[in-house]
């Protein structure tokens, strides 16, 4: 009664704005079963047009495609649960359910689903269309989609089709009516048909487009603001047809460069605009940046940064899809979790492209299954595989998608697929080498929990634990006569003893190899052109300095560097070898004051230098390109620990100081070809952690090694069994890890360490072993430079 009286006092024009108004869509139902009158305005289609307009349907869960079948999984919310016991999922109303001729779900959108029977073509016969139905599944009504008219379907009809793309997409403002689009995949050289069936004026259109290079491989199409696109087979452009006007045109999408794990296309929040959407990780965590571009806009338009959204930390995040609205990821806790676990749980989070609110939304659990993934892997062709995997964070789901299937693990097995795996993912490093008696002795030092190798340097200490790897009982002659010299990048570099027979003097013999798979290979020697300015020297020669160092921007192959300690008054010869070219190059310098002793080889980005004992600031180098000496200047200053190496950009020679009293480390840094008044940069200060003595013991592979004791007992020198703990500080992220460590054996004791870093398998040794087995003698071509 009250209603009704509410009806005669106030006019229809202010009772539906009230109702439009309210909040809670539970009221307005109650309102219309509060009367006829009000149920017949609310039910009007002009009150819901505007209910709808102003109400967003909610978001009620995910429907699972798994092959044949469809699982709801619901939101955590009442009204989803009650959608899950009242919709019809499996669409048994549908005509001829469970017939031979079953029905396939094709997509879903705005609570619609698209379903198609299987064509006659695509089950060995002539091409016909499917029977196409467009259903609500909570209602349980459908409507079947006329035939293609004859006269467009002629043209394909003589042509064998492999299968269909569908797609459903809204059609007008309030979303009332749908377009239905269907691409007939057709064999190369095949003309891109698409047709487009609007339920508003119930009739179907073609579009055609001449077949061309960009055409010849199309993934599956996606609606973007009346606009269809396919992602080419290029990856970097767009095939868009207007559903409007029926008109084809290309569309250049951001690039992603090989450094976005996760990345979809979609639409953009605002009308006439394209996003893409990325996935980024940085030392912040996981976040979503969004970009956008115009989609009709001019062709040298820029792509928009519009948005940094940033996600919960402690999950694995991955895009799913963007699809009404919302940007569906997929989470995992732990960022070293695998998608590929079976029975790992999933959580699924909707990021709403209006509000960018992030929302859980249901979980599931994963199946694992890898005759599912490589069924998936099979519609995409192998470059854009090879770019899936590429892009994967942890080794150890590679190693799992490579036990999948064959196809996958030809294609991760590649050696163009390690070389860029390798450039990608830095070389682990596994401990420290520890060498006595001038090289003559060798102990493995592993990584020790929590450091992220631990587990690997953990396998591989059992494994020289057998006495076979770092006591290099493989090499020929037995492990007593050979001397480790050099250790980098997982290879290291042996001599024998030099010696001298019959008054002729005789240069070491010289192996490289890899302790951890057991292989080796023997250095040619000198050739007898460069070595007989040595040998014509009548003096003896003290030792050599020898020095390993990758060569090439992948790192596969490797130089030797050699160097004869000579007395005073010799001119500076140094030998180079390297294994691409198979060949030895000589550069000689005059002597000067200067060069009278030179300590200390290190490597630093393609060049070799020594320290002047006569000098404290200046370096002798060497370019191992160009084989041509020159001096550097560098900052001396009062510290008592300093090394001095590579720094993290390329090209820049670095200075670390740890001051006596400080527990902080100092960067330096300087061009390494820069002009003669150059001056050192600061680049960094690096505090230590406190209550430790530090002192630096070396740089190199790309870390700077450092030693502390704990303070404690007032003793400031290191003492014979103190407890040492060994650190990193990486060079580039300025990282200081716990390694390992050991017990101090006194400030007097001669002993060296050297980092041991994982080597990727030694393609590099190929061509040496062409020459001859290893451990026998090959025929090199020699060439020689002589700087003055």
């Amino acid at each position: 009664m009250a209603s009704s009286l509410l009806l005669t006092i106030l006019p229809e024009e202010l009772v539906v704005e009230i109702l439009i108004r309210l909040h809670d869509l539970a009221d307005l139902a109650r309102a219309a079963s509060a009367c006829k009158a009000l149920r017949r305005l609310i039910t009007s289609r002009a009150f819901l047009a505007r209910l709808h307009a102003l109400h967003a349907k909610p978001l009620l869960g995910l429907l699972q495609l798994e092959r044949d079948r469809c699982r709801f999984l619901p939101a955590a919310t009442a009204t989803a649960a009650a959608v899950a016991r009242a919709s019809d999922f499996a669409f048994s109303f549908l005509p001829d359910h469970g017939a031979a001729a079953a029905w396939r779900l094709r997509d879903v959108r705005h609570g619609l689903a698209l379903l198609s029977s299987p064509a006659r073509g695509e089950c060995g016969g002539r091409a016909f269309f499917p029977d196409v139905v467009v259903c609500d599944p909570l209602r349980r009504r459908h409507v079947r989609v006329p035939p293609i008219p004859d006269d467009l379907t002629a043209a394909v009809r003589r042509i064998a089709v492999e299968h269909f793309d569908y797609l459903l997409a809204s059609a007008g403002r309030d979303g009332s009516s749908f377009r239905v689009v269907c691409r007939p995949k057709l064999p190369k050289q095949c003309d891109v048909t698409v047709f487009v069936f609007s339920s508003g004026s119930a009739f179907w259109r073609s579009a055609v487009l001449d077949a061309c290079a960009a055409t010849e491989k199309l993934f599956l199409p996606q609606s973007v603001h009346g606009y269809v696109y396919w992602r080419t087979h290029s990856s970097g452009r767009l095939l868009m047809l207007d559903t409007r006007d029926m008109d084809f045109f290309f569309v250049n999408i951001q690039p992603n460069n090989g450094l976005v794990p996760s990345q979809v296309i979609g639409e953009a929040e605002e009308v006439g605009r394209l996003a893409v959407f990325n996935i980024i990780f940085d030392v912040s965590g996981h976040k979503v940046e969004l970009h956008s571009k115009a989609i009709r806009g001019g062709a040298d338009e820029q792509w928009r940064h519009d948005r940094t959204v940033p996600l919960l930390p402690g999950y694995k995040w991955r895009i799913i899809k963007i699809a009404e609205g919302y940007l569906l990821l997929q989470g995992i806790e732990g960022h070293n979790s695998s998608w590929f676990i079976p029975g790992i749980q999933l959580q699924h989070f909707t990021l709403d492209l209006k509000t960018f609110k992030l929302e859980r939304l249901c979980a599931s659990t994963s199946r694992g299954q890898a005759s599912r993934h490589h069924y998936r892997f099979q519609a995409y062709d192998n470059k854009l595989v090879v770019e899936i995997l590429i892009r994967l964070d942890d080794l150890a789901d590679l190693a799992r998608a490579a036990s999948a299937c064959r196809t996958l693990r030809r294609l991760i097995t590649s050696r163009a697929f390690l070389r860029r795996v390798h450039a990608l993912h830095p070389r682990p490093l596994l401990g420290l080498l520890h060498l006595e008696n001038h090289g003559c002795h060798c102990h493995f030092l592993p990584a020790e929990p929590p450091h992220p190798s631990a587990a690997t340097a953990a396998a591989v200490a059992r494994a020289s634990g057998s006495d076979f790897a770092f006591s290099f009982s493989f090499l020929p002659g037995g492990p007593g006569g050979w001397r480790l010299r050099d250790v980098r990048h997982g290879l290291a570099v042996l001599s024998t003893r030099h010696a001298v027979t019959d008054g002729c003097f005789f240069f070491p013999d010289i192996v490289v190899c890899n302790p951890l798979r057991r292989r080796y290979v023997r250095i040619p020697p000198i050739s007898d052109d460069l070595a007989a300015p040595i040998r014509n020297l009548g003096v003896g020669v003290k030792d050599f300095d020898y020095l390993v160092a990758p060569s090439g921007r992948e790192g596969l192959s490797f130089r030797v560097i050699c160097r004869p300690q000579l007395p005073m008054g010799c001119d500076v010869t140094v030998f180079v070898f390297n294994s691409g070219t198979v060949i030895w190059r000589t550069a000689t310098l005059d002597a000067c004051p200067a060069t009278t002793q030179l300590v200390s080889p290190q490597y630093v980005h393609g060049y070799v230098y020594w320290r002047l004992t006569r000098s404290t600031s200046r370096l002798l180098l060497l370019d191992t390109r160009d084989m041509d000496f020159f001096f550097v200047h560098f900052k001396p200053m009062s510290v008592r620990w300093q090394a001095i190496g590579e720094a993290g950009e390329v090209g820049r020679l670095a200075v670390f100081n740890i001051a006596h009293t400080h527990h902080k480390v100092e960067l330096l840094s300087k061009a390494i070809r820069g002009s003669a008044d150059e001056q050192w940069r600061h680049d960094k200060t690096i505090p230590l952690l406190p209550g430790y003595k530090w002192r630096i013991v070396k740089l190199a592979e790309g870390y700077l090694l450092l030693e502390g004791r704990i303070l404690g007992d007032g003793s400031s020198q290191f003492t014979s069994g103190d407890q040492l703990q060994y650190f990193t500080l990486d060079i580039n992220t300025f990282k200081l890890e716990r390694l390992c460590a050991s017990t101090s054996q006194g400030i007097n004791y001669h002993h060296q360490f050297e980092l041991y870093r994982c080597f990727p398998p030694p393609l590099s040794f190929s061509r040496l072993e062409a020459l001859g087995e290893p451990g026998q003698t090959a025929t090199v071509k020699a060439c020689s430079t002589q700087v003055k």
